[in-house]
C-alpha cells in the first residue's frame, strides 16, 4: 500500500532528478559555459540615454568580465547579478553573423584607457543591434542634458575597422631576386607595421618601418612564400555573458585573422 506508493514517487522524482541533470549537462556541454564575475567601474557625471520604442536612462559605467571589457547588448534590461556563464558559442543570441563580427571590430579596436572610447563602442554595439534608435551619453541623468562629446573617438574607431582589411600594397606579389641579394618593399599603403612575419621566413626577412626587407639566404635555390599576419591586440577569445533574466553581455577579444602573402622567386646567384 504507502511503502509501494512511497516508493514510487521516490522512483518517479529520482527520474525527473535525472532528466534535469541530464538535460543540464547538455546544455553546458554545448555551449562550453565557464564561470565568469562581473565588476563595475562607475563613471561620475556620465548617464546613458537609450530610445528605442521605449525611454532609457542610466548611470555610465565600465563593465569587466574576469577583468576584460564586456559591453552591454540589452539597453534598459537590468543587471540581476554579478555571477555570469561564460561562452564562446555566439548562437544563443539573436544576433546575425555580420553583426557579431561587427561587434566584436568595435570591441577590439575600442581598447584605449580613456572612457570616451569605452562610451563611444558601446553606443555604436547599441545602434549597430537597433535599428532607428537613438543613444547618447550626458553629464546630468536628463535626456536634454549637456551631451558628452564622444564624435571624435566614434571616427577613429571607425576608421580602424574600415582599415582593418586593408594589406600591404605588395599583397600577392612575386618578387624576383639572387641568392645573397637584399630586397626592400615598400609598402605605399602604409599598414606594414600593423603585421608580423610568421613562419620559416622570419629567419631571413624583416619589418623596417614601412619596408619588407628580405636577406635571400646563400644555401638555397627557391624560397616558399612570405607570409605576414596582422597582430591581434590580445589572445582572448570573444566570450558572451549571460544568466537567466540578466542584462547579457560581450567581452573583446581577438578577431579572424588577415593574411598577406609575397612570392620569392630566386632567379640564381653570384659564383666565386
Amino acid at each position: 500500500g504507502c511503502w509501494k506508493e512511497d516508493l514510487d514517487l521516490k522512483m518517479k522524482k529520482r527520474n525527473l532528478l535525472l532528466f534535469v541533470f541530464a538535460v543540464l549537462c547538455f546544455v553546458f556541454n554545448m555551449f562550453s559555459v565557464n564561470a565568469a564575475n562581473l565588476s563595475r567601474e562607475w563613471l561620475d557625471n556620465t548617464y546613458g540615454i537609450f530610445i528605442y520604442d521605449d525611454y532609457y536612462s542610466f548611470g555610465g559605467e565600465i563593465y569587466r568580465m574576469d577583468g576584460k571589457i564586456a559591453y552591454c547588448l540589452q539597453p534598459g534590461k537590468k543587471i540581476l547579478t554579478n555571477d555570469y556563464n561564460a561562452t564562446a558559442d555566439m548562437e544563443i543570441t539573436d544576433l546575425t553573423d555580420q553583426q557579431i563580427k561587427q561587434i566584436e571590430l568595435i570591441a577590439c579596436y575600442s581598447g584605449h584607457t580613456d572612457p570616451k572610447y569605452y562610451l563611444a563602442a558601446q553606443e555604436m554595439i547599441w545602434e549597430l543591434i537597433f535599428d532607428n534608435s537613438e543613444s547618447y551619453w550626458t553629464i546630468t541623468q536628463d535626456v536634454h542634458g549637456v551631451k558628452i562629446d564622444i564624435e571624435k573617438e566614434k571616427r577613429e574607431i571607425n576608421n580602424l575597422i574600415a582599415s582593418h582589411n586593408k594589406k600591404p600594397s605588395f599583397d600577392g606579389n612575386k618578387v624576383v631576386g639572387k641568392i645573397g641579394e637584399t630586397i626592400e618593399i615598400e609598402d605605399k599603403n602604409g599598414v606594414l607595421a600593423n603585421y608580423e612575419i610568421v613562419g620559416n621566413a622570419t629567419n631571413y626577412a624583416k619589418i623596417d618601418g614601412n619596408k619588407l626587407v628580405i636577406d635571400i639566404p646563400s644555401d638555397t635555390f627557391s624560397l616558399d612564400t612570405i607570409q605576414l599576419v596582422k597582430k591581434q591586440y590580445t589572445d582572448d577569445v570573444v566570450l558572451l555573458y549571460f544568466y537567466g533574466e540578466s542584462q547579457m553581455m560581450i567581452s573583446t577579444g581577438k578577431v579572424d585573422n588577415v593574411i598577406s602573402n609575397v612570392k620569392i622567386d630566386v632567379t640564381g646567384g653570384k659564383f666565386e
